[in-house]
């Protein structure tokens, strides 16, 4: 009798942990928006410019860093796991040939696109938690030359996949609004032989929405 009772209360509690277990890991979805600065290696195109300035009183300039943002539209799988999607504007960046004050040349470099991450969730507070990311994004690179002749100005694209990582730590306000904080980075972006290509950091700040 002793047993049958311990059995029916640990049976019991079984389903009573299990039942906890998937409503905690219940799938919810979540919509984001992130403001930031995106930071871009432009050696390719300083490296372009200096080889015209080489031998000349020009000199070369840059704005590495540029405003960006990211918009998210996600599903949390289970408490550990989720599957984000993503359009990422990652911002103008431009090198520039000067003489003097005036600009001879400009190189501006643009930057945007589509993308999926996987996201590893670690919860290290009651409302706290870390995310771990590894995804692919579609981007569209363009490169606009801008210099005083017409047949030196031209336009170059680059379409191409891009692998990314990123980290982020969130806290959670309330069981549907929270704030992350984010640092992505985008490899290999643009080509070395048109748009130029670099490597792209991502730091941003952003608030979810869970529904």
């Amino acid at each position: 009798m002793h047993i049958n009772r311990f059995a029916a209360v640990l049976v019991s509690g079984l389903f009573l942990v299990t039942a906890e277990a998937i409503a905690a890991d219940r799938p919810h979805y979540y919509l984001g928006a992130d403001l930031g600065y995106s930071f871009v290696d432009l050696d390719d195109a300083e490296r372009d410019l200096r080889a015209i300035a080489d031998g000349t009183e020009l000199r070369v300039s840059s704005d590495d860093d540029s405003f960006a943002f990211m918009l998210s539209a996600g599903a949390a799988i289970t408490r550990h796991l989720a599957l984000e999607f993503n359009y990422f504007d990652l911002g103008e960046h431009e090198a520039r040939l000067r003489s003097g004050d005036a600009t001879v040349r400009t190189d501006t470099m643009e930057t945007s696109g589509y993308g999926a991450r996987l996201i590893a969730t670690l919860p290290v507070a009651e409302r706290w938690q870390l995310d771990f990311s590894a995804g692919l994004a579609y981007l569209k690179t363009r490169r606009d030359v801008d210099a005083v002749t017409e047949e030196d100005s031209r336009r170059e694209t680059e379409n191409q996949g891009v692998p990314n990582v990123g980290v982020s730590g969130r806290y959670h306000v309330t069981r549907d609004w929270s704030i992350r904080g984010s640092l992505m980075h985008f490899s290999n972006v643009g080509d070395s032989d048109t748009t130029g290509e670099g490597d792209i950091q991502l730091a941003t700040l952003g608030l979810l929405y869970r529904f």
